[in-house]
């Protein structure tokens, strides 16, 4: 959704950086590539979960518990995920929308367009993964498990996948970021442990619910 904007700001940071020319204009082919794989991977989860999972592509959202559930820590870990999204969601929301605590007040040339746009997007995904991942944790606030189970799977996979991308600040590949340190790495460490414990957390109402279509 985002390429079409973000290939143009890609090119601007390149020039400004000083890239060569044919580089910058390489990044029309990583975006066209980009949006490739965003439009696959969903097509594959559909696949995937067919053949892994096919319970998780029919039926209603709430079912009875099976013997042996996991509701109660399934429950627990969902709102523990659910708050550390909503904080997360709120300071990067915060970030986009042009606040400036957290950040570099001596660097506001590093909050170009492509910053911008991928923040928003943190936000987005990690108020979207709250909500989803609280209804498949709890049954409830949905009438089937797909949707919900779709947002979160692509909310932690967004979530965890960014905090990776962050690390490069910490490597050789150094980009100057705007953050502070501090809130640089709690955003980052926060976002990756968020997306793994969200993952776990629908793994393990895929698991009951696989038990409970079996009962």
């Amino acid at each position: 959704m985002l390429a079409p904007v973000l290939g143009p700001a890609a090119m601007r940071r390149d020039r400004a950086a000083g890239s060569p020319d044919l580089w910058a204009y390489e990044q029309i082919l990583v975006m066209v590539s980009l949006a490739g794989v965003g439009a696959g991977l969903p097509l594959a989860l559909v696949g995937y979960a067919r053949a892994r999972w096919p319970h998780a592509l029919r039926g209603p959202l709430a079912l009875p518990e099976p013997p042996g559930g996991t509701r109660r820590l399934r429950v627990a870990l969902a709102g523990a995920v659910a708050a550390g999204c909503v904080l997360l969601g709120c300071v990067k929301g915060y970030w986009a929308a042009g606040g400036v605590a957290g950040l570099d007040a001596g660097a506001p040339d590093r909050r170009d367009l492509w910053w911008h746009l991928l923040t928003a997007s943190t936000a987005v995904w990690a108020l979207a993964g709250a909500w989803a991942v609280l209804v498949v944790a709890a049954g409830r606030g949905a009438r089937r498990f797909a949707p919900p189970m779709a947002v979160t799977w692509v909310s932690s996979g967004m979530l965890f996948a960014y905090g990776v991308y962050d690390l490069l600040t910490l490597t050789g590949l150094r980009r100057p970021v705007p953050e502070l340190p501090l809130a640089a790495a709690a955003t980052r460490d926060g976002a990756m442990l968020l997306g793994v414990t969200m993952a776990l957390t629908l793994l393990l109402a895929l698991h009951d619910r696989r038990g409970a279509l079996r009962g």
